[in-house]
């Protein structure tokens, strides 16, 4: 290589570090990658520099690294650092050999004490009048099927059908949502499995006959446009305006309820967070 070339590659280098871009030189060199010069020898445009800083925040589901929102770290602090890792398993553990082998978790709305327990099961019928502990309910019980895997899917559906006149869910429809104002205090929700908590942010709530084609037993997305089908399916349908901006690689929680003369209410939640037990092992008696 020439020493005119090194002298030329020098300056490039010394430029990109002062405008703090160095690290994606280095990336796209050794990758082979396109480099941050548009086809015109410009710089990258300042747009796109924001949109490659902010991935660099991102998780792999799409989710921020950081946790900034107040209400949301008073709630990692009550859902997973008072009630620590230990308690959850053990509690999940109680539940699961006392009353039903079919646990595969529960449900908690934040500020309330609202929770509730999450089955597994491909038995459509059976929960339409018995609960979690196999007892007789006029509510049913929400389920999700077994081959749903909810860890890794980027979307899974919890079914509260019933027989009765109520659903366990009816508190969504009748009280959290009834107006934006309510929405907004009441729009997280926690999902505790054995290892794992995950907070979700309610992003739409609509009658499903208002938007029928909406698929609720959704799993992956095919590609962008059958995502944005399905998105844009249920926000234009939203009766709570949301101000979450998903995309593909988010993760997302559908829960579908209804009794024995309403029509399906259908809610989709966007994962915004998730916590992993292990990671809270040396902060199980702290608090922020």
């Amino acid at each position: 290589m020439s020493r005119l070339r090194k002298m030329i590659i020098a300056g490039v280098v010394i430029a990109l570090i002062g405008m703090g871009t160095y690290h994606f030189l280095i990336k796209d060199h050794f990758q082979n990658h396109k480099t941050t010069q548009n086809s015109a020898g410009g710089e990258t445009p300042p747009e796109e520099k924001e949109n490659q800083n902010q991935d660099d925040n991102l998780n792999e589901w799409g989710e921020s690294k950081e946790i900034e929102d107040p209400e949301l770290k008073e709630i990692e602090r009550t859902a997973i650092l008072v009630n620590n890792f230990e308690y959850v398993q053990n509690t999940y553990n109680l539940l699961y050999n006392t009353y039903n082998k079919e646990l595969t978790g529960w449900i908690n709305f934040p500020p309330t004490q609202i929770g509730m327990r999450i089955m597994k099961s491909d038995n459509r019928e059976y929960y339409k009048d018995r609960d979690g502990t196999d007892a007789t309910s006029n509510t049913g019980q929400g389920y999700i099927l077994k081959d749903a895997d909810e860890e890794n899917d980027h979307v899974y559906t919890i079914y509260n059908y019933s027989n009765g006149d109520m659903t366990q869910y009816d508190f969504l429809r009748d009280y959290f949502l009834t107006s934006q104002s309510e929405y907004e205090q009441h729009r997280y929700m926690i999902v505790y499995h054995l290892r794992y908590a995950e907070a979700f942010e309610i992003d739409g709530a609509f009658n499903l006959k208002d938007a029928p084609d909406f698929d609720i037993d959704k799993r992956n997305f095919e590609n962008e446009k059958d995502f944005e089908d399905w998105y844009s399916t249920y926000k234009n349908a939203s009766t709570i305006q949301s101000e979450l901006k998903s995309t593909s690689r988010n993760k997302f929680l559908v829960i579908v309820c209804s009794n024995k003369t309403d029509n399906p209410y259908v809610v989709v939640a966007r994962r915004i967070t998730e916590w992993r037990f292990e990671d809270y092992k040396e902060k199980n008696n702290n608090t922020y």
